[in-house]
C-alpha cells in the first residue's frame, strides 16, 4: 500500500544526532535523540547541493555517506502518504467516534505526556508510565497555557497549538462518554435478554 509505505526516516546528521521523522495517521513529527522535538512537523526541505536540512526551527547538516535522493523519495513519500491519511480521515465517518485514542505532547520539562482512551475510560501516561488511571479531569487554560489533571498541573511549550488540543480533548473525552453510554446499552440489553 503506497500509503502506508512510509512511517518513519530516520538519518544522524553531523553533529552527531540521531533524527527520525516519524508520520502517526495524517501528522508527522520530528524527534531528536528519540525526544519528540517537533510536533506536527510542516516543512522539511532538503538542499541536495549544501547537503543541508531545513525543518520548522532550524537546519541541520547531512553526514557525507547519506544518500540524499533516496531520503528526498522517502521524505516526499512520507509527506503525500500523510496528506492522503488526512483526505480518507476526513471521508471516514465511521472512524469520526473512534478519532481520537490518544493526544500526546511534550511539556516545558521536556516530560512526555499522553492521554490515552481505552473504550470507556481515559488514561494518563508520563514518559510512557501509568500515571492516572481513569482520569476524570483534564484542562487546559489557553491564557496561562498551562493544564490541570486530577493530580496537579503542568506547563506546555511554546510551539503547542494548544485550540488542537482542546479539539482533540474535548473529542477524546467525548467519545469516551459515547462509549460508556453503548456500554450501559449493551449491558442493559444482555439483562433483559435474559429474563
Amino acid at each position: 500500500n503506497r500509503r502506508q509505505a512510509c512511517m518513519e526516516i530516520t538519518f544522524t546528521d553531523v553533529d552527531g544526532d540521531l533524527v527520525s521523522l516519524r508520520r502517526k495517521g495524517c501528522r508527522i513529527d520530528e524527534y531528536l535523540n528519540g525526544k519528540l522535538e517537533i510536533k506536527g512537523v510542516r516543512n522539511f526541505t532538503i538542499d541536495v547541493n549544501k547537503r543541508t536540512y531545513h525543518d520548522d526551527f532550524g537546519f541541520g547538516e547531512f553526514r557525507p555517506e547519506e544518500d540524499l535522493t533516496e531520503l528526498c523519495r522517502l521524505r516526499d513519500s512520507m509527506f503525500a502518504s500523510a496528506a492522503g491519511a488526512a483526505a480518507d480521515s476526513a471521508d471516514d465517518h465511521r472512524n469520526r467516534r473512534q478519532a481520537c485514542m490518544e493526544i500526546t505532547f511534550t511539556d516545558v520539562d521536556g516530560d512526555l505526556v499522553s492521554l490515552r482512551r481505552k473504550g470507556c475510560r481515559i488514561d494518563e501516561y508520563l514518559n510512557g508510565k501509568l500515571e492516572i488511571k481513569g482520569v476524570r479531569n483534564f484542562t487546559i487554560d489557553v491564557n496561562k497555557r498551562t493544564y490541570h489533571d486530577d493530580f496537579g498541573f503542568g506547563e506546555f511549550r511554546p510551539e503547542e497549538d494548544l485550540t488542537e488540543l482542546c479539539r482533540l480533548r474535548d473529542s477524546m473525552f467525548a467519545s469516551a462518554a459515547g462509549a460508556a453510554a453503548d456500554s450501559a446499552d449493551d449491558h442493559r440489553n444482555r439483562r433483559q435478554a435474559c429474563m
